[in-house]
């Protein structure tokens, strides 16, 4: 009898034990995960940290006197290191960008065929673009007016008047998010009806090059620049206009390169000139950034 009670009580205590052994299992999973969940929240604010810092030195090196010394808002990319961050980062000068509420036919097509879209692609996407813009309801050959929106089974129609943000070519019908992110960073509605393309980013000058717009010397003298960092003409240096697009990504940390957009950050600001408060933001964008 003695010797079934303690076979019984070496079971209940193997099983306390297996119990315990599990519970300090669990136990030490979950500090470790919280632990990888702590360590991944702090390597997160860090490359936030340092990006933010990346846009304010950029905007500290914008407001240098001396033109040849300034960074230039050109899209030309600078390497700064940042405490364990290589950031790279670029300034573009909007009056360099592209206005989608003025762009002509030739150019909407050369720079979406320059992003991956078929020729046909690209005519159908500036027909829905037209159509968006315009306040008739006759439809474009390749476009699209109401009816067809209410067809293709989405909740609204065209706009019937110019863009007010660059969000809404998402609503185009043939738009994708893969092809908007690529476009994006070259496109402003604060732009000019042309581009200034002494400041145009290099995939505007190979579009522009395509579509015959512009000065075809003057685009080759760009593209040299920024392929092959040739001297730039004094006059594109001394000139500087007031809004400005700054990206930051991060290239490696602590010598280890990063995946290509991982960590990076998008500033809108404008320079106001005034002593006190020399710019001020408009618009911040933290997210995995595309390259063109």
């Amino acid at each position: 009898m003695i010797s079934k009670q303690q076979g019984v009580a070496l079971i209940l205590v193997l099983w306390v034990v297996v119990l315990l052994t599990v519970m300090a299992t669990s136990l030490t999973a979950i500090q470790r995960s919280e632990t990888q969940l702590t360590q991944l929240a702090l390597a997160s604010s860090r490359a936030e940290a340092a990006l933010t810092a990346g846009v304010y030195y950029a905007v500290q090196q914008l407001q240098v006197v001396n033109p040849q010394w300034r960074w230039q808002g050109d899209g030309r990319p600078y390497l700064w290191q940042f405490q364990d961050y290589r950031l790279r980062i670029t300034i573009q000068d909007e009056r360099g960008l592209l206005n989608p509420n003025s762009v002509d036919r030739p150019l909407w097509s050369a720079l979406l065929q320059l992003a991956g879209s078929s020729a046909r692609e690209a005519e159908q996407l500036y027909d829905q673009l037209q159509d968006w813009r315009d306040r008739d309801q006759l439809q474009s050959l390749n476009g699209a007016e109401d009816a067809l929106y209410i067809a293709s089974g989405v909740p609204y129609g065209a706009a019937d008047e110019p863009l007010v943000s660059i969000e809404e070519l998402l609503l185009l019908l043939q738009m994708s998010p893969q092809l908007y992110q690529q476009l994006r960073p070259l496109l402003s509605l604060r732009a000019a009806a042309q581009p200034d393309w002494m400041l145009a980013p290099l995939p505007l000058l190979q579009a522009a090059q395509l579509a015959q717009s512009g000065d075809p010397q003057q685009l080759q003298q760009r593209i040299n620049a920024l392929t092959f960092g040739a001297a730039m003409s004094e006059n594109s240096l001394s000139s500087q206009g007031d809004t400005f697009r700054i990206v930051v990504w991060i290239d490696a940390i602590r010598g280890e390169q990063v995946n290509d957009g991982q960590y990076s950050v998008a500033a809108t600001l404008q320079l106001t000139g005034l002593e006190r408060a020399g710019y001020h933001i408009i618009g911040w964008q933290r997210a995995p950034l595309s390259r063109f």
